[in-house]
């Protein structure tokens, strides 16, 4: 049986973990809220890659990033109607989406069609398409649960605007194994506690 400074040192251990989760979680949850909306960005510019919030969207070879006033602030679009956006993580790490802002290019040319294909990290991919009102106005889209894990996302604009894309972090596995070992050993020794208060009762001290 493991004396009373043993015990004590588990104890300090564990509630030393269960610190260092809780400060991960925090950590973490501030990491998560992610929203580029091409603040950045100077209206009638162009470029062919832009990086906001540790993330970049890119034309690579196939045309150039303009960037328009659009109806609530900076927004892209592209050089030519074959130009293919792509958008990943600078960090490589995977990352889940949740949501874009899409719209027509201007109120003339009615309602547009996008198609979005996610890589998946480790392998595959998942498509999922939007269609813009015909209106010059930005309409949020929300991506399925298929798109997590992703290690890029790409998609040819068109005659669309694109603003405003939420995307989220996904924690290291090394964030993940601290949080869990944390939380069990707080709840290990929540339960040490609850044990020795038992004891006690039971002893009339």
């Amino acid at each position: 049986m493991p004396g009373r400074g043993s015990r004590v040192g588990i104890a300090c251990f564990g509630l030393a973990l269960g610190a260092a989760a809780l400060v991960s979680i925090a950590s973490t949850g501030a990491a998560r809220a992610a929203t580029i909306d091409f603040s950045g960005l100077t209206p009638g510019s162009n470029q062919t890659s832009y990086d906001e919030d540790g993330f970049r969207l890119s034309s690579g070879a196939t045309g150039s990033i303009f960037v328009a006033a659009g109806p609530s602030g900076p927004a892209v679009f592209p050089s030519g109607t074959t130009t293919v956006f792509s958008f990943v993580s600078i960090d490589t790490n995977p990352f889940d989406l949740f949501s874009i802002d899409l719209g027509p290019l201007n109120g003339s040319i009615g309602a547009q069609g996008v198609t979005f294909t996610g890589n998946i990290s480790g392998g595959g991919t998942t498509m999922q398409s939007f269609t813009t009102g015909s209106a010059y106005a930005l309409t949020s889209f929300a991506f399925n649960s298929t798109f997590t894990n992703l290690a890029s996302l790409q998609w040819t604009p068109g005659f669309t605007i694109t603003d405003n894309l939420v995307v989220v972090p996904v924690p290291e596995p090394g964030t993940a194994l601290l949080l869990a070992s944390g939380l069990m050993a707080l709840a290990a020794h929540r339960r040490r506690l609850s044990r020795g208060e038992s004891g006690s009762h039971l002893d009339g001290t």
